[in-house]
């Protein structure tokens, strides 16, 4: 039962990766579509005729930039934690496997 339950969180793990990767491509590509409509609106409302579009696209691209820095930075956080665990693993079995002195 354990076997299966592991079997399955391997599997579903690799299924939430990727799921994660596809997120990072719609919020960009939602970011800069939002900002380009807000500044669209932008446009309507005040005359700013080619300025608000081209302002909101800009503003929704560093949008879609920075949330790409966040989730960068999540990755690299979790990298080294699990460089870490490995590490602490090693010397464990390190230590483990030293001959004991009687």
């Amino acid at each position: 039962m354990t076997d299966l339950r592991s079997s399955m969180r391997e599997k579903s793990k690799g299924i939430w990766e990727g799921a994660k990767y596809t997120s990072i491509g719609i919020e960009f590509g939602l970011g800069i579509a939002l900002g380009y409509y807000l500044g669209s609106k932008v446009d309507e409302m005040y005359g700013f005729t080619p300025y608000g579009g081209m302002i909101g696209l800009l503003l929704g691209f560093a949008s879609g930039l920075r949330s790409l820095m966040k989730i960068a930075k999540i990755q690299e956080m979790q990298a080294q934690q699990e460089a870490q665990q490995e590490a602490q693993q090693e010397a464990q079995q390190k230590i483990e496997n030293e001959p004991k002195d009687a």
